[in-house]
């Protein structure tokens, strides 16, 4: 699940019965993941998270366009003090689609004594294939045969992702 800490209402602005809220709708959906989309989480989401045990995907991001190297470990760092006593934090995302930069990336064990796992989304990178928007039978090229575990982090967007047409029931079959 991909969450965007948004609301129409109150834009970036929320408050923790909404929070709450969106941790409820899914659990009820049975989604276990939670991906923080291209925003750290607020304290309030990530102390939900730990008590009703969603896992969650600390996204530090610079969208589209990597932070360089005086801003980037800051941010790096700053995140992680922030987050990293919560417990349902398991996975660090570094960047989103190509806003990462490589040079940055050892900030995240430097400052995680826990040395969790840290992704790329929309790459393969450090055992996990992280693709974003992949055609619909992109299982027969890739994952099927062998290859590094695939975490569909975005899929089903409509714009060229080859199955604008199918719903998420036909996509689980596939997967």
């Amino acid at each position: 699940m991909n969450r965007h800490s948004f609301r129409p209402e109150t834009g970036r602005c929320l408050s923790d019965k909404d929070h709450l809220e969106d941790i409820l709708l899914m659990k009820e959906m049975n989604m276990n993941p939670v991906r923080m989309s291209h925003f750290v989480p607020d304290e309030r989401f990530l102390d939900h998270c730990d008590s009703l045990g969603l896992f969650v995907l600390d996204e530090v991001t610079g969208w589209q366009q990597g932070y360089d190297t005086v801003v980037g470990p800051k941010l790096i760092r700053e995140t992680i003090l922030k987050d990293e006593n919560h417990p349902s934090v398991v996975i660090w995302d570094h960047g989103n689609e190509g806003g990462w930069n490589f040079a940055n990336k050892k900030y995240f064990h430097i400052y995680d004594i826990q040395k969790r796992l840290v992704i790329y989304p929309w790459l393969l990178r450090n055992g996990v294939d992280t693709r974003h928007y992949p055609s619909y039978n992109f299982d027969t090229a890739r994952y099927a045969k062998g290859n590094a575990p695939f975490k569909p982090l975005e899929f089903m967007h409509g714009l060229y992702d080859g199955g604008h047409g199918t719903g998420l029931e036909e996509y689980w079959k596939l997967y």
